[in-house]
């Protein structure tokens, strides 16, 4: 569920608002890569930053919520967190797919996608949750290489040029990451540290973004905009 929340659910989002965009220039590949360009630094700015507060957080978040019982979980949504690293990057690199109407390739990868899960819980099952959640990140980061090598024969943005275009979303959550682990240290409540570590990161965005990605941080607004609108 937290998976769910956190990061599946805000790449549908931002897909549902992208999704149009793309399917309007499906036929002018340099506006096509552009565009994507600008959509998967906008979301990964978002799903970095909130998948990296988790991991940074998690230990206060699930004692918080759930109490100090559950703190043995905190390293399953650590892991969960990291897969959600990767979604964007996978799921966006299929919606390339579809605006080029290669439902052909997009069957083919959802039925690798699909053996690789079934193996997964085969292994999980023998082995345990922790082999069954990075198994998970491993086939999140096996479909992005598979989904890319496609954007990169369809419109020329190879895994390589989207994953240096992700290094300044990344500098920025990592950052705010620090941060976060920092104030976890505080000799204070639970919940003061946890609201602590959401303003901070929320001040700490919006200030980062502007100033390391000042080329983008008009499109982010109205990137907020259309998604707020949807």
């Amino acid at each position: 569920k937290f998976k769910s929340v956190f990061s599946t659910d805000i790449v549908n989002v931002i897909d549902r608002v992208s999704f149009p965009l793309l399917s309007k220039i499906q036929n002018q590949n340099t506006e096509l890569k552009a565009t994507l360009k600008q959509i998967i630094i906008f979301s990964t700015s978002i799903t970095f930053t909130i998948s990296i507060f988790i991991i940074a957080s998690s230990e206060t978040f699930i004692i918080l919520l759930l109490g100090e019982k559950w703190s043995v979980s905190v390293k399953y949504l650590q892991i969960i967190s990291i897969e959600g690293l990767i979604a964007p990057l996978q799921i966006l690199n299929l919606k390339i797919l579809l605006v080029k109407g290669r439902s052909d390739t997009f069957l083919r990868l959802d039925i690798i996608k699909k053996i690789l899960i079934s193996l997964n819980l085969f292994l999980g099952y023998f082995y345990g949750i922790n082999t069954l959640l990075w198994g998970t990140v491993v086939i999140s980061i096996v479909s992005f290489f598979l989904n890319s090598y496609y954007t990169r024969y369809l419109i020329d943005y190879s895994a390589t040029e989207q994953l240096k275009d992700c290094l300044k979303p990344f500098l920025i959550s990592l950052i705010i990451g620090l941060v976060v682990i920092y104030l976890s240290f505080l000799d204070f409540d639970n919940l003061i540290i946890f609201i602590m570590q959401i303003i901070c990161s929320c001040i700490l965005f919006v200030i980062l973004s502007r100033i390391i990605q000042n080329k983008y941080y008009k499109m982010f607004i109205s990137f907020s905009k259309r998604i707020c609108n949807d």
